[in-house]
């Protein structure tokens, strides 16, 4: 697991696998206010996003390619930049053949929101067309961890 300090005043945190569950975010939201968490997975096309505050879900949206490639489940209310994300992904499936397509356009949508609301540009990153953050990992310094390391439990 390792953190981050990004430039639009977010912490990113990243975690292999789905390490950081929603349970996890919706813990650390009842100490820090809001947590942003996005799990996803580009083997299988599975992605979500969801967003706690004082412990309670605001949002969550997820893709799950075996409902379909167009498929996108949204639970709470949905923020601002969803509507503009789900047009254009709609816009660039249709172009490619829709749900026969060999491009999954509606797996990026839960990756690009986050994007959007906190500035964490995964898809710009590993495409390259954005700055990598400055990750540092987290592990117990001296058996006894540090304060982010016990906060995340690892």
């Amino acid at each position: 697991m390792a953190v981050a300090d990004l430039p639009s005043g977010w912490i990113a945190v990243t975690s292999s696998g789905w390490d950081f569950s929603a349970a996890r975010a919706q813990e650390l939201s009842g100490a820090l206010g809001r947590v942003i968490g996005l799990e996803h997975d580009d083997r299988t096309m599975n992605s979500r996003a969801h967003c706690y505050v004082d412990g309670a879900l605001e949002w969550s949206i997820s893709h799950d390619p075996e409902r379909g490639q167009t498929d996108l489940k949204v639970e709470g209310e949905a923020p601002a930049p969803l509507h503009a994300l789900r047009q254009e992904v709609l816009a660039d499936q249709t172009n490619d053949d829709g749900e026969d397509g060999v491009v999954d356009y509606t797996y990026d949508v839960p990756i690009d929101l986050v994007g959007r609301l906190c500035g964490f540009d995964l898809n710009g990153w590993i495409r390259g067309q954005a700055e990598e953050p400055a990750f540092m990992g987290l592990k117990a310094a001296g058996g006894s961890g540090g304060w982010l390391s016990r906060l995340f439990n690892r």
